[in-house]
């Protein structure tokens, strides 16, 4: 009988234990996708890819917004800087199981749009410094993606 409590509560504590640890791979994975679209989106702005037949004005971006499962990749036909109803979407992302965008430092909804071909670097609303940061959140776990004006990517 001890022998069976001993590896009940073994087992408890291993399996709470991974369970915290799928929701931080879970965060993570929502974190570095989101970062890779990002990068799509700016690839695609200084490849001056051709979206049905010639180069949007205004590049490509995403939008992002506070208490959001998803976000979109878009075509900024109309050249405004941010998503509007001329623009086309490219993708939206679902982000996987029940994470989301926690929030968003300079306002929402977000929008990061790259210009080709160099890619200038638009974001709106603008960031209180020289960089956005999105939150995403997921079991009680947060992950940074970071945006800076010069279109520099990362995750923390």
């Amino acid at each position: 009988i001890i022998m069976v409590a001993i590896i009940m509560i073994v087992s408890v504590v291993v399996l709470s234990r991974y369970e915290i640890g799928g929701d931080s791979f879970t965060v993570k994975r929502a974190a570095h996708q989101m970062a890779q679209d990002l990068r799509e989106a700016k690839e695609m702005s200084i490849s001056v890819r051709n979206l049905s037949g010639s180069v949007p004005i205004g590049g490509y971006g995403v939008r992002l917004e506070t208490g959001q499962k998803s976000y979109i990749i878009f075509a900024d036909n109309d050249g405004s800087g941010s998503y509007s109803t001329g623009d086309e979407i490219i993708n939206q992302v679902e982000m996987e199981k029940d994470v989301f965008i926690q929030s968003i430092d300079s306002g929402s909804p977000l929008n990061i749009v790259f210009i080709p071909p160099h890619p200038e670097v638009i974001i709106d609303p603008s960031p209180p410094g020289e960089y956005v940061t999105i939150t995403l959140y997921f079991g009680g776990i947060t992950k940074k993606v970071i945006v800076n004006d010069a279109g520099l990517i990362k995750v923390e």
